[in-house]
């Protein structure tokens, strides 16, 4: 957008709460530049008509103020007169005002039309005669920009149906059999009008103006192009424009001259164009009404129509092949009594549930060895809202890559297949990261904080081991949060074959099947939840967390509880949601979920897997260290001398003195003292501290240590306690 001449000089010296100064009028220009001068830059500031106003107001001698004439007037619905922000706008007439034939007095409200469509937040607009006598034009401003002032509304209609036929104008026009945008101008000669026409571009066509979270889009339509192009306003007319147009195939002048006309054209056009909400996440809009796809396909019927601008790289595999009923006779009812199967369908379901029932994202790794299936089931799941291969990711991949994906695919299903592909660097990053749900935070070059991505899914994963022991064999660490974020569950061979000769037999044809049928099963059901009253989803949700919370033992840790209500009680809903859909019974779906959770809790452990960790890890330190590192007590004159030692070992009972700053520095290494000792405590490897201040610490006897420094007496845990 052009900008009224000395716009960046006054700007430069304002702000949003000093007066903002314009000269306008037929003698804009002379009253600014000294009389009778070439106008030059040295001249400028020096015009006694603005020396005046300059020193009747108190304005100061390096202001600068903008200047509008009789040039303008043609242009001026596009020309930007003040900052957005600006509060306050004084208007200095100088000499006549610049007029139309049609419309004598059309100058000021013009003027205010156009603060009011690019200067919403002024409190205070003055014109000032060249009296100085001053007319606050506020209230009009006001009526203007509410839409409740006639005469702007007939120069509006008279902007937008032009009566003169001669004046240039952009069309659309056919040459050579191709349609494409043309600059018209029109000169009378001897009496006839003759037209002169300029190509601008390819035609496109102004089919709507788009508002996103954080800026506005023009939306294009070009012929024989499924999706519109969605282009920042912002970048209209400028290089990021262009680019943009000629990577989409929209071809365009190289003439500067004419790509102004252009832009111009364009941003007049989306003025009364139809509005949108432009976003670049799929899943939910705000109010639940809608559902965005990947391939930008949106189910259900939002206020504001909705254009998706971010296509995923998999946007392809997002379509259909054949209907709900082939899915179930080919593909579903071949699931039914394979537990390992019926939940990858489960997980798949419930990805566009997490956000109406504000649950967290999650995942499901099946894990065991070749030929168990794994493959087969992530292929039934993925076939849910496509193509089973092009919708596939793998974990071979970087952290930030899978993040992407995941964003791309907010609100639904992401299938990650082959753990072991992935560096376990990457996949302890990932893991964590995934259903976080957020990607890193970083700083922008001008100040602040660029916008982080954020997204809400639900994944399955496969691989020939589980999380914790793949990476621990590489030396990594495995956090609790890790474990409850992706449950690990084993995988279960497929025992019911309905019909079927054998487990291969099975597996073939449904590997063969999911690439014949796929995607109906998830429009129907993403339909189906559109429509639904959401209370009603929250309600069967509820009701399946309070049953399934009562079945477990009263002692249950509480990560235990976690897992069962926000993964379990999840997977379950969704499921009993969609019976009907899949055809299948609440008997065959209760039996899944029983039977995938005790694969899960038997994996994982009753008992709290941070505690867990902590115990192994001590336990496992003072089985490496005991027979090295103690010096026995009661000597027998045997042991061998010890360097690097940890404390004393008591024969007589098999008890050891750890000295303090070893035990917390390497015993519990990454742990939280805190935390872990009290775990140890009752735990049956740490003996409690002899009291006054020291619940956790003993003096060693004088006879070991004659300073009776104070240590940690701990002792091994028999491999058959429990853990």
């Amino acid at each position: 957008m052009n900008k009224i001449r000395f716009y960046d000089d006054q700007l430069a010296k304002a702000n949003a709460f000093n007066d903002w100064i314009i000269l306008a009028g037929q003698d804009a220009h002379k009253a600014y530049y000294r009389w009778n001068s070439t106008m030059s830059r040295s001249e400028a500031g020096k015009g006694e008509r603005w020396a005046l106003i300059r020193d009747s107001f108190r304005l100061g001698n390096d202001m600068i103020p903008c200047l509008l004439d009789s040039k303008d007037l043609s242009q001026l619905d596009r020309l930007l007169l003040a900052p957005t922000a600006q509060r306050f706008i004084k208007i200095f007439q100088v000499g006549e005002l610049p007029t139309l034939a049609k419309d004598k007095d059309d100058f000021r409200t013009r003027v205010l039309m156009n603060l009011a469509e690019h200067c919403p937040n002024l409190t205070a607009v003055e014109w000032l005669d060249e009296g100085f006598n001053t007319e606050n034009l506020t209230s009009e401003y006001q009526r203007i920009k509410n839409g409740q002032h006639a005469t702007a509304e007939l120069l509006e209609q008279r902007t937008l149906n032009p009566e003169d036929d001669t004046a240039p104008r952009v069309e659309m026009r056919k040459r050579g059999g191709l349609k494409g945008l043309y600059y018209i101008t029109t000169r009378i000669v001897d009496g006839e009008k003759v037209e002169s026409e300029k190509w601008l571009s390819d035609f496109v066509e102004v089919i709507g103006l788009g508002k996103g979270e954080s800026e506005h889009f023009i939306i294009l339509q070009k012929e024989k192009q499924e999706r519109p192009l969605v282009m920042p306003l912002k970048d209209i007319g400028e290089r990021d424009g262009w680019q943009y147009l000629k990577r989409n195939d929209v071809t365009v002048t190289t003439k500067q001259a004419l790509r102004a006309e252009l832009a111009d054209y364009l941003q007049f056009k989306s003025r009364t164009a139809k509005q949108y909400y432009i976003t670049d996440k799929t899943g939910w809009n705000d109010d639940l009404t809608a559902f965005t796809l990947p391939n930008g396909e949106t189910l259900g019927q939002p206020q504001t129509p909705t254009i998706f601008r971010n296509l995923t790289q998999n946007i392809e595999g997002y379509r259909v092949s054949g209907t709900t009923a082939d899915w179930v006779e080919n593909i579903g009812r071949y699931c039914v009594g394979n537990p390992s199967m019926m939940l990858s369908v489960g997980v798949a379901l419930s990805a566009p549930l997490l956000k109406p029932l504000e649950a967290d994202g999650y995942g499901v790794h099946l894990y065991e060895d070749s030929t168990f299936g794994k493959t087969t089931a992530l292929n039934i799941a993925a076939s849910i809202y496509g193509h089973p291969r092009e919708t596939r990711t793998a974990w071979n991949a970087t952290p930030l890559a899978l993040q992407n994906e995941a964003f791309s695919r907010n609100g639904l299903f992401m299938p990650l297949d082959e753990i072991s592909e992935a560096s376990p660097k990457a996949v302890a990053q990932t893991a964590y990261s995934l259903f976080n749900g957020q990607g890193k935070l970083q700083g922008a070059k001008e100040g602040g904080n660029r916008k982080s991505i954020k997204w809400l899914v639900a994944n399955l994963s496969t691989g020939e081991e589980g999380l914790e022991s793949y990476l621990k064999q590489q030396g990594i660490k495995v956090n609790a949060g890790q474990l409850v974020r992706l449950l690990n569950i084993p995988m279960k061979r497929a025992t019911e074959f309905h019909g079927l000769a054998d487990g291969k037999t099975h597996a073939d044809t449904l590997n063969t099947n999911v690439m014949k049928f796929y995607g109906a099963v998830g429009v129907d059901w993403l339909t189906y939840l559109v429509q639904a009253e959401k209370s009603a989803l929250r309600a069967l949700y509820d009701k399946v967390k309070q049953s399934r919370l009562k079945s477990l033992p009263d002692n249950s840790e509480p990560q235990i509880k976690r897992v069962m209500a926000d993964r379990f009680a999840l997977i379950e809903t969704a499921l009993l949601l969609a019976k009907d859909i899949l055809q299948w019974t609440e008997q065959d779906i209760s039996n899944a979920i029983t039977a995938n959770f005790n694969e899960w809790v038997n994996a994982y452990g009753w008992h709290s897997k941070k505690h867990t960790q902590i115990i192994e890890q001590v336990n496992g330190w003072l089985l490496v260290n005991a027979d090295t590192r103690f010096e026995e007590f009661p000597p027998d004159g045997t042991q061998k001398p010890i360097s690097n030692k940890a404390g004393y070992r008591l024969v007589e009972d098999d008890r050891y003195f750890v000295f303090k700053s070893v035990f917390e520095d390497e015993a519990l290494q990454g742990q939280t003292k805190e935390v872990a000792l009290p775990v140890l405590v009752k735990a049956g490897i740490l003996h409690k501290g002899e009291g006054n201040g020291y619940a956790y610490l003993q003096r060693m006897p004088r006879k070991i240590n004659p300073k009776r420094t104070r240590a940690y007496l701990v002792e091994i845990l028999n491999e058959d306690s429990e853990v």
